[in-house]
């Protein structure tokens, strides 16, 4: 049979797939591209109905050239930054380059329609008319086609407008908490707050369904602050994440990013209020829409290029969701899924976190499994490298919606616990409005803006680092189990777990600028300086002419001792400089000090 077939023929045989499964046998060749669990799809889909793919490629075609760097493939300073610092040997792989665009311009041309693409999986999302999948595997690159998998969401608990009273200052606080003193008090945010560790330096993604309400008063420092760096709507494919008539309703994200990082003091301060911040949306909230798992995969691979250092992800996939489609099999999704690397979102999780990112995800809001469902854990929050978050009121008792472990590989989760219920946040009636929340939702924030205060004191703690500092000092760490995995987290002792915290916090008295180290030096070397103030600052490094040779950092800083940057001896251009004495100089508001390192061959 010849290998390029007819319009016609090709017709033929497609409806013999869709209406027959059997005759797939009959062109093996091709047929074995396509997923057990697509094929049963197609086996009940009408030949122009559109249905939502993977497509995988074989290779990188052209791309699969060594001529690409952190620069041409869109990955910013700080990316490179944080994969150099947590031990990344190289700061780009094959993983990083892009999918080959003659291959997604076919695709297009055959009638693909693309809705997002994936460089670490080397893949497209797609839909595709059901009688074109099978021409589609004709082409030597495609290596496979599955099924997008559509998911239940894991349940939301209802607000409340009701408001917590606000507790008694702490002695030791200088920051009027209002009512969320409570759910910081019991995770003791307030004590780490009192040394100046509030997520300075550090870039939070935060992935939610939309955030309707950024005008609210608790976000007015962070923007103003130009801390809110930028933000993507990975359902409707713009740039802009509040609801604006597309699909998605984001109240939800409005409350997880202001428990999170909002600060309005008397009303909300959130553990990571100095923090920065790249917002997502990820979820299309409309009722009769299942979840699909490509709007978060495209998200967690463009927050990791952006230079996010912990994503915060409040949302959870459960399991397929037989009400929205026509066919349910054994391999869709389910509870015996969460193996800790099997589904998609859990794989891109993990693969953010080799790259240096820590990533929180709530444990889920689907209570105790039972003697058939033995766990019930959300995706992604069943990653080995995730830090998965249960829910407890602020006596630290668990809740009774909070969803259990353990893997189905025996891994315990969650692995730690936090206030979820009543927790205080934004509303979005008014500029001015709050309500008391429930949810693992609001747990995996505080817990995500936790990590950034660690960071801050710690900057060169890997992901394992952090994760492993919150489980070891958690109240339950000695015994822990599948309810409160090691218990809930104590922000001042991890804090404390890789060294105690000099008595003078992280505020300096004046700007300075260290010896680099090492010096002399060959191939790269680390420059440290203290920020007196917020404000914009630049490294540069020049000649003994005077002639500038690179700029290592132009751009915002705040308040903060220890700030790093390296340099590894080359130019803007890239090219390796001559060996030889350089200068190095920190500008800040009208601050200067240059300091000379050695460079050695």
């Amino acid at each position: 049979m010849k290998r390029t077939l007819t319009l016609k023929w090709l017709s033929v045989l497609l409806i013999g797939l869709i209406t027959a499964p059997l005759l797939l046998s009959v062109h093996d060749e091709q047929s074995y591209k396509i997923s057990p669990r697509l094929k049963a799809v197609l086996a009940d889909s009408e030949p122009e109905t559109n249905v939502h793919v993977w497509i995988y490629f074989t290779d990188k075609g052209q791309t699969a050239l060594p001529k690409f760097n952190s620069e041409s493939l869109g990955i910013s300073p700080e990316a490179v930054m944080r994969r150099q610092k947590k031990g990344t040997r190289h700061a780009t792989d094959e993983a990083d380059w892009p999918v080959e665009t003659s291959y997604i311009e076919l695709l297009r041309q055959a009638g693909v329609q693309i809705r997002h693409t994936s460089r670490w999986l080397n893949a497209v999302s797609a839909e595709v008319p059901a009688r074109r999948i099978l021409e589609i595997t004709e082409w030597s690159f495609i290596q496979r086609i599955d099924r997008i998998q559509r998911m239940k969401r894991t349940k939301r608990i209802a607000e409340t407008e009701t408001k917590p009273m606000p507790l008694p200052l702490s002695k030791k606080s200088t920051l009027d908490y209002g009512a969320s003193l409570a759910q910081l008090s019991l995770l003791k945010v307030p004590e780490v707050h009192q040394y100046g560790f509030a997520g300075q330096g550090v870039t939070i993604a935060v992935f939610d369904a939309g955030f309707d309400n950024l005008s609210h008063e608790v976000f007015s420092k962070m923007i103003s602050e130009g801390r809110l760096l930028a933000d993507s709507d990975f359902v409707n494919g713009d740039d802009d994440v509040s609801d604006e008539g597309d699909l998605g309703e984001g109240s939800h994200g409005t409350q997880t990013l202001s428990t999170m990082g909002g600060y309005k003091p008397g009303q909300l301060i959130g553990p990571a209020y100095k923090a920065s911040f790249l917002l997502a949306k990820t979820e299309n909230t409309e009722s009769e829409t299942p979840a699909e798992e490509d709007n978060w995969i495209a998200a967690i691979e463009w927050a990791e290029r952006r230079g996010a250092d912990i994503i915060s992800s409040s949302l959870g996939y459960i399991q397929f969701d037989a009400t929205c489609c026509n066919h349910y099999d054994s391999t869709d999704y389910n509870w015996q899924w969460m193996t800790g690397d099997s589904t998609r979102i859990t794989q891109a999780a993990n693969m953010a976190v080799a790259r240096g990112v820590i990533v929180v995800n709530s444990a889920g809001n689907e209570g105790d499994a039972t003697v058939v469902i033995k766990n019930t854990l959300g995706a992604p929050s069943d990653g080995d490298s995730v830090i998965a978050v249960g829910a407890v009121n602020t006596s630290g008792i668990r809740t009774s919606f909070s969803s259990v472990g353990p893997t189905t590989h025996g891994a315990i989760k969650p692995n730690v616990m936090a206030t979820g219920s009543n927790v205080r946040a934004a509303g979005s009636t008014t500029n001015t409005s709050y309500v008391g929340v429930s949810g693992t939702s609001f747990a995996c924030p505080l817990t995500a803006g936790i990590c950034a205060m660690l960071l801050s004191a710690h900057p060169d703690l890997t992901p394992a680092q952090v994760r492993y500092a919150l489980q070891a000092t958690a109240d339950r760490a000695d015994n822990p189990d599948n309810h409160y995995g090691y218990g809930v987290v104590n922000a001042w002792d991890a804090i404390n777990y890789f060294g105690q915290i000099d008595s003078g916090g992280i505020l300096p008295d004046k700007f300075k600028l260290h010896q680099n180290s090492p010096n002399p030096f060959n191939p790269q070397t680390t420059i440290r300086y203290d920020v007196l103030r917020d404000g914009y600052v630049a490294i540069i490094v020049y000649n003994m002419l005077g002639q500038r040779v690179r700029t290592l950092y132009d751009g915002f800083r705040s308040q903060r001792r220890n700030y790093e940057v390296q340099w590894d001896g080359r130019d803007e251009s890239g090219h390796r400089v001559a060996s030889g004495v350089y200068l190095y100089r920190l500008t800040a508001d009208g601050f200067s000090q240059t300091k000379r390192m050695l460079l050695v061959k």
